[in-house]
């Protein structure tokens, strides 16, 4: 028998941490859980269907979209004190359904569910349960004799067109898919009909149309050099287009739905999409190469990328390139993001023992070409004022890299034009700046002045950030902001980016996967819109272990910072360090309100404060003190709590808030 147990335990763990469930699944982090939990055990299978839901001491844990499912296998378990699973379709235990969601909520604990050959929510008492059995037992073997002859007729009328995968459609011919789409090949075009919805591919000369899994249609092309052209249309309305050159080299671009897309009897192919205000162009040439537009208020930002590139877009309008470029021997992927603002960020990775590189990142614009080795990238930068510069009024310096470890900072005029030129032979890992056009100026070690035309080697390491599985609080230890846009781009694997405002006392999160923003709103958390700004903390949720690697940014000292503004507010603030090495007394010594320092250590936290009596608190917890002189971590970041001054002396320590 398959059953779905629902039981209690003292902690949260899952068994089977399946791609589909990552997928699918809002974790808020929380210090401690309740006690309960869900099991599926035996040979059970539970699928949440169109919009189901898990929700586990009245937060979600697992939903699904519209459309879309997700499979928990034998072994899950998920835990909480208590839950409910809701949705918009069937819930199935086993192969059977057996719960109408719509219609009802499984509440818990305690509830068996046993795969007894379905029912309705009418079953989710005792009583109805035990009548489904009967009804079912009785039922089955009538039902079964009828619904089989029926069944068995009309599925053979429909399989006389149901073509098996890997079946060539020939001019003329209409079909039927897996899934209950129909093909028809006409006219040079293959019209897939889904429903009420009509996707089109081209059917160059010479090309030949077949079936592929999942009721798709792929257009098929092979070329006189050995090269081979596909392009495939999936029901969901996406299409991948790819391109594989005769040395073996695959270039591939996966549409969004909606796309247009034209595939030539070359072998070369374009997608073309608008999203909102933001326009996306790509296209595959016939050696293998592509090339990738993006035009933000008409302005256009372009790469040229070699053979062998993935393409994906997003539905923010984004692109995200993965190029492979092979260096001794050895591939490494470069990573090109176009993000929806139009600008241009490129990552290296990290290649033997150097540190992985994130060139300075462009206003929209620019263009990136990687040809072998190299990488340039040409771009204008911010328009800075130049007269009356010193040391103390750089502020408006375009940071553009280190040299011997100072910062690299250029000052524009309004049409100078730049170029950064990187060799991923080159042993020493500098890139090269040079003025294009026009005029600039140039802080470069001890040399300030007007910029010459000759070029200037800078480095530009890139900030590594390393994510454990799940909680993290991390800070940026530089001047570094990040939009939306950024976030896309950058954090595109983590589950979900965390801020806290002290001002509203709550948080708002940001994630890249559209199903687990869903879940946050379902959760009633608001979503991150404006920039996390320098100086700002973060928590970051990730389902792995990653690194993540960041532009740097000119030099931040979270003293300096919080010296230059307003006192800071009575209660919570989670703020970035910065990369001077500031020490927790230095903090304190700023707002004699400040009550407790709180820094990250492993899953615990190390805490300052100079009052004894709250030292004495603050060891009773069981947390570990530290010294005034304590230099903190450069990126991780750390809850600061401000108290009112006229407030008494509390009897306990406030712990920083949990999302």
């Amino acid at each position: 028998m398959e059953k779905l147990e629902l039981k209690t335990s003292t902690k949260v763990r899952w068994l089977r941490k399946s791609l589909a469930l990552w997928a699918g699944m809002l974790m808020v982090a929380s210090p401690a859980w309740a006690a309960g939990k869900i099991t599926i055990s035996g040979n059970g299978q539970l699928l949440l269907n169109d919009g189901g839901s898990i929700t586990l001491d009245g937060v979600l844990s697992l939903s699904t979209s519209p459309n879309k499912s997700v499979l928990l296998v034998s072994g899950t378990i998920l835990e909480a004190e208590s839950g409910k699973l809701t949705g918009l379709g069937p819930l199935n235990v086993g192969s059977n359904p057996t719960y109408n969601l719509a219609l009802a909520e499984l509440v818990y604990p305690p509830v068996t569910v046993a795969d007894n050959g379905g029912g309705t929510s009418d079953t989710t008492t005792d009583t109805d349960t035990d009548t489904t059995t009967d009804t079912d037992t009785d039922t089955t073997t009538d039902t079964d004799t009828d619904t089989t002859t029926d069944t068995d007729t009309d599925t053979t009328t429909d399989t006389d067109t149901v073509v098996a995968v890997g079946t060539e459609i020939t001019e003329g011919a209409e079909v039927s898919l897996e899934g209950g789409a129909t093909v028809v090949v006409s006219g040079g075009k293959a019209t897939i009909t889904v429903g009420d919805s009509v996707i089109q591919l081209d059917v160059p000369t010479g090309a030949k149309v077949e079936t592929a899994a999942g009721g798709a249609v792929v257009v098929k092309l092979e070329l006189a050099g050995g090269e081979k052209a596909e392009q495939t249309a999936n029901q969901d309305g996406s299409k991948v287009s790819s391109f594989t050159t005769a040395d073996g080299k695959t270039t591939k671009i996966t549409s969004l739905p909606g796309s247009t897309t034209i595939f030539k009897s070359d072998g070369s192919s374009e997608s073309e999409a608008t999203v909102g205000s933001v326009a996306q162009k790509m296209k595959i040439n016939t050696d293998g190469s592509m090339d990738a537009e993006l035009t933000v208020g008409g302005v256009s930002t372009k790469a040229a990328v070699p053979a062998g590139t993935e393409a994906t877009p997003t539905a923010s309008g984004a692109v995200k390139l993965s190029s492979p470029v092979t260096v001794d021997g050895n591939s490494v992927a470069v990573a090109t993001g176009l993000n929806k603002s139009g600008e241009i960020v490129v990552e290296v990775p990290r290649i033997g023992n150097a540190k992985p590189v994130v060139l300075p990142k462009t206003p929209p614009g620019a263009e990136v070409s990687i040809d072998g080795t190299k990488i340039k990238v040409t771009s204008q930068l911010a328009a800075s004022n130049t007269t009356g510069r010193s040391s103390a009024a750089t502020a408006s310096g375009n940071f553009v890299g280190r040299t011997d470890g100072s910062e690299v900072l250029v000052y524009p005029s309004d049409n100078a034009t730049f170029s950064f030129e990187k060799d991923l032979a080159d042993a020493a890992g500098l890139t090269s700046l040079s003025l294009a056009s026009g005029t600039a100026s140039i802080d470069y070690g001890n040399v300030s002045g007007s910029m010459s035309t000759e070029p200037y080697l800078v480095s530009n390491d890139a900030i590594e950030l390393s994510l454990s599985a799940k909680s993290n609080y991390i800070s940026l230890p530089a001047q570094v902001s990040l939009s939306d846009a950024d976030l896309e781009i950058e954090f595109a694997d983590v589950h979900s980016v965390w801020v806290y405002s002290n001002s509203n006392s709550s948080w708002a999160a940001y994630s890249a996967d559209a199903a687990n923003t869903s879940a946050l709103t379902a959760a009633k958390i608001d979503q991150l819109s404006d920039n996390v700004d320098a100086g700002s903390g973060m928590f970051v949720y990730s389902a792995a272990a990653q690194d993540i690697a960041i532009g740097d940014g000119r030099n931040l000292s979270i003293e300096s910072l919080l010296k230059a503004s307003a006192a800071p507010a009575t209660g919570w603030h989670l703020l970035a360090v910065g990369n001077q090495g500031d020490t927790v007394g230095e903090i304190a010594a700023l707002n004699s309100n400040i009550e407790t320092i709180w820094v990250p250590s492993g899953s615990s936290w190390r805490v300052y404060s100079s009052d004894m009596d709250t030292q004495k608190l603050i060891e009773e917890k069981g947390y570990t003190l530290i010294e005034s002189t304590s230099v903190m971590p450069s990126t991780s970041a750390i809850w600061v709590h401000v108290i009112d001054s006229s407030s008494s002396q509390s009897s306990r320590v406030a712990t920083p808030p949990s999302n």
